[in-house]
């Protein structure tokens, strides 16, 4: 299990890059990125433009499918483009539970729980009991019209194209990680439409908007056709 482990001698040593990189990187992206206007508009043909969005911002664009990796099912691919070391690739999406919240029922044959260095843990399957968790925490925190987060990451076809970390495979030996996790907690200068654009919601509300964000980052350069993996375990020295 160690081998297949990313090791880091510290907390302070995990993250690649700084936070108000990973913050400023998204803020070259999200806030251009459209929601359709109205019910009867195709979410798909939202999805794609926001695809072409991404490339003409970033250099890259991302989508979901199946993996290289034996018994891999579905991954998430660079589909153009190339992304260069030290870039925001995705978004770990999902609702947010504090260590002291109860998630036993959500996590049972569940394999999208992340769990960050603190306890706090991130629930990113897209169906079942998740699935109406997170629609349900984004309805109650809804403020009038505007949205409080993407809701479309449970969908095939994410508005913002970044929000399918949680389909990022783990490395094997033969197909080894080209990114790493990071947490980063939001700061208050981003704006609403910015934040309603990432995939979280805090189970417990009444606390304002989720704070924290899960980023997957580069720890090398990525070529277009390319698949993207991680290592699903990362062992922290004290």
């Amino acid at each position: 299990m160690k081998d297949n482990a990313r090791i880091v001698p510290s907390a302070a040593a995990d993250p690649l890059i700084s936070s108000s990189k990973v913050l400023t990187q998204l803020s070259k992206v999200v806030p251009f990125l459209v929601r359709p206007k109205k019910p009867e508009d195709s979410i798909a043909t939202y999805s794609e433009k926001s695809r072409k969005i991404m490339f003409l911002k970033l250099g890259f664009s991302i989508e979901r499918g199946p993996s290289l990796i034996p018994g891999g099912g579905t991954g998430v691919f660079v589909n153009r483009g190339r992304v260069r070391k030290g870039q925001v690739v995705a978004l770990y999406p999902g609702t947010i539970y504090r260590s002291f919240e109860p998630i036993l029922l959500a996590s049972i044959n569940n394999p999208f729980i992340f769990r960050c260095l603190d306890g706090t843990h991130i629930d990113g399957k897209d169906w079942g009991l998740s699935r109406l968790v997170f629609k349900s925490c984004a309805g109650r925190d809804r403020m009038g019209p505007r949205e409080v987060a993407d809701i479309s990451w449970l969908t095939k076809n994410p508005i913002n194209p970044l929000n399918v970390g949680q389909y990022v495979n783990n490395h094997t030996k033969d197909y080894p990680s080209n990114v790493a996790y990071q947490e980063v907690e939001l700061s208050e200068g981003l704006s609403h439409e910015t934040r309603s654009m990432m995939p979280y919601v805090n189970y417990s509300g009444g606390r304002g908007l989720p704070n924290r964000i899960v980023a997957l980052v580069a720890t090398r350069n990525i070529e277009q056709g390319e698949e993207i993996l991680s290592s699903y375990l990362t062992l922290v020295g004290k």
